[in-house]
């Protein structure tokens, strides 16, 4: 499954890359939503994990021991979030911040029109 969904990620990436590259007017149309949507993705994630971890801190006072580490290990599991997703996901929306960029980055130097001419 993950590795499904890597080349499913791989392939998006590739598609929008092109897509900022060849037809900047069009990416610039689905950038802001794109983004939007992501953090959005994120920041859920990050509510999940938190009320997760907030509600076990409180109902652990209830249990005992065994229970608060069935408990524990059920909320290891429930996680969504992890450090390299986390730092990924940052450097995904920093890409797409990029490719904003793309066609000045890419763009040519182009010479004066002006001929220039010789002082004797």
């Amino acid at each position: 499954m993950e590795t499904i969904i890597g080349s499913l990620v791989v392939t998006a990436i590739g598609g929008i890359s092109f897509l900022a590259y060849k037809h900047p007017v069009g990416y610039s149309r689905i950038h802001v939503p794109l983004v939007l949507t992501l953090m959005v993705i994120f920041i859920c994630a990050c509510v999940w994990d938190v009320s997760s971890i907030v509600t076990y801190e409180i109902t652990s006072n209830f249990m005992t021991e065994a229970k608060a580490d069935q408990a524990s290990a059920a909320i290891k599991k429930l996680r969504l979030m992890s450090v390299w997703i986390f730092v990924c996901g940052g450097l995904l929306i920093l890409y797409l911040q990029l490719l904003v960029f793309l066609p000045n980055i890419l763009a040519e130097n182009k010479p004066d029109n002006k001929i220039r001419r010789k002082r004797k």
